[in-house]
């Protein structure tokens, strides 16, 4: 089986991309062929500065890793690295018709926000099933919000089978049960977002506890005081939803738990709950997640050293550990092409290598087969 998945560099990560991505990347990459994608090209369909992008692109990478991705496992690359992407959106949008591009829920809110609206942001679903059906991808692990777009690759992908033949798999959209889709700790009837949503409503996955523990305690829910999912309670469903994704359990038992508590202490339960989830980010540990992985040499899963670190080079992906971190490290670009079966553009590993303990590498991503890391691009 073959898994894909993408998430874009920019924007502060926060709990709704942890339960609908981060989550389940790592779940996933159990079951199969996985493949990891930081989609550089679908962030600047709104404006954007390239020096800002280069470096969250980075980021994104160290967060993809310190989640618990294992480079030994899955393929973790950038989509401006490998120029097939590109050219897939155009050879797919002759089979798209504007049409089904306008119907696109996404498009309609994020055009509403924006001053200038290119033709890129109407454009981006051709370019995310691009994406997915370059790796013959059968399953691909998102949140709920992404379920129009797969939906849409899949179409393309049937009516392209249909006119030249069978070439590209069918994806099969896969959202968890519970937590696809946070909503907004202030509006629960809109997503959680850092850019369509409030400052308030949106826990970060930086954010420090106290500062959780406030946007929790404001969280906006009702009148009553019974804890339990209902579509006349939002503000409380969210919660329950939140508080599921934390501790792992089913949202019926957490109701019977709480059931004779008020607003005030769950609210404060939820907070710490969630804050022991994602404390750990990073450290090692992959809190929340009942999949199990190996830990490798590049996988960001060493302990945490203090001062300065030594230069030293990766046993695995020859890439420099620099005392000065990710943003040091420079290079040439890869070639085109997508990346080969188990060969990360962020990772570069000899066939058949066994996972070795070894020092934590700063690895950028999308580097060259025999060289080192290149410069994230756009």
């Amino acid at each position: 089986m073959k898994i894909f998945s993408g998430i874009q560099p920019t924007g502060q990560k926060h709990l709704g991309n942890y339960s609908g991505g981060f989550r389940q990347y790592v779940a996933t990459q159990e079951r199969g062929e996985a493949y990891f994608c930081i989609v550089d090209l679908h962030s600047i369909s709104v404006a954007y500065d390239p020096e800002e992008l280069r470096g969250s692109t980075l980021d994104a990478a160290a967060l993809l890793f310190a989640s618990g991705l294992d480079p030994g496992r899955s393929t973790v690359f950038v989509q401006s690295h490998v120029t097939a992407h590109a050219e897939a959106n155009w050879l797919l949008s002759a089979v798209t018709s504007f049409g089904e591009l306008r119907r696109m829920t996404q498009f309609k809110e994020k055009s509403d926000k924006q001053e200038f609206v290119s033709a890129a942001l109407f454009t981006y679903p051709v370019l995310q099933a691009g994406d997915i059906l370059l790796y013959q991808t059968d399953v691909v692990p998102v949140g709920d919000d992404q379920r129009q777009h797969i939906e849409l690759a899949r179409n393309i992908a049937e009516r392209f089978n249909s006119r030249y033949g069978e070439t590209f798999a069918l994806p099969t959209v896969e959202t968890p049960p519970v937590g696809g889709r946070i909503m907004d700790l202030q509006e629960p009837g809109n997503k959680m977002s850092t850019t369509g949503g409030t400052a308030q409503g949106t826990v970060l996955i930086a954010d420090p506890p106290d500062v959780i523990r406030k946007k929790f305690k404001t969280a906006v829910t009702d009148s009553g005081s019974e804890i339990r999912r209902a579509p006349d309670k939002p503000g409380i469903s969210n919660l329950l939803e939140i508080m599921s994704v934390a501790t792992g359990e089913q949202p019926e038992a957490i109701e019977a738990r709480y059931g004779g508590e008020g607003y005030g202490r769950f609210k404060e339960e939820v907070a710490g709950r969630s804050w022991r989830c994602w404390s750990r980010f990073g450290r090692g540990t992959r809190s929340c997640v009942p999949t199990r992985t190996s830990s490798s040499s590049c996988s960001r899963s060493a302990p945490r050293r203090r001062g300065p670190r030594p230069s030293r080079r990766c046993r695995r992906c020859t890439s420099e550990w620099a005392s000065t971190g990710p943003r040091s490290l420079r290079g040439r670009p890869a070639a085109g092409g997508p990346p080969p079966p188990r060969a990360s553009a962020g990772v570069t590993r000899p066939a058949r290598a066994r996972a070795r303990p070894g020092p934590r590498s700063d690895c950028g991503a999308g580097a060259a087969r025999d060289g080192p890391p290149p410069r994230t691009s756009v």
